[in-house]
């Protein structure tokens, strides 16, 4: 089973992603950090860098082939969304919504919920990845 840990962060005026991706043994497969273009981001701060740390992991998943995941996220949006649990009102989570949505005909995403900011060691890795990526 392959497991990805995903986070966004806003520091300064800037978003940014993090996401790292491990096998079963815990042995890190990949791992995506970089800023979220303001024009993107919208105004929704670290929802931005969560909702496209989120992506990259599931597009490259994709692309890997790899027919279930299992993704550990601190922001519920992530699943809500993706589920169709929360309405999607903005054009930055329609489209996360879409591409999700698209993704699960190819893909079985398991949903783990993790709290923020308690020892967790590859939610905080997810974390520091989603800080470099917004310039810190």
């Amino acid at each position: 089973m392959i497991h990805a840990y995903v986070d966004g962060s806003w520091m300064a005026g800037r978003t940014g992603y993090g996401a790292v991706v491990l096998d079963g043994a815990g042995k890190i497969l990949a791992q995506f950090c970089g800023p979220v273009p303001d024009e993107y981001a919208d105004g929704t701060r670290q929802v931005a860098g969560e909702l496209v740390a989120t992506g990259k992991v599931v597009q490259w998943a994709l692309d890997q082939g790899v027919p279930e995941l299992t993704l550990y996220y601190d922001y519920m949006g992530i699943a809500e969304w993706a589920q169709g649990t929360w309405k999607a009102k903005q054009p930055l989570t329609q489209r996360y919504r879409d591409f999700m949505q698209k993704a699960r005909a190819r893909l079985r995403v398991h949903y783990v919920k993790v709290k923020a900011h308690t020892g967790d060691k590859w939610n905080e890795y997810a974390d520091q990845l989603a800080k470099k990526g917004a310039g810190a």
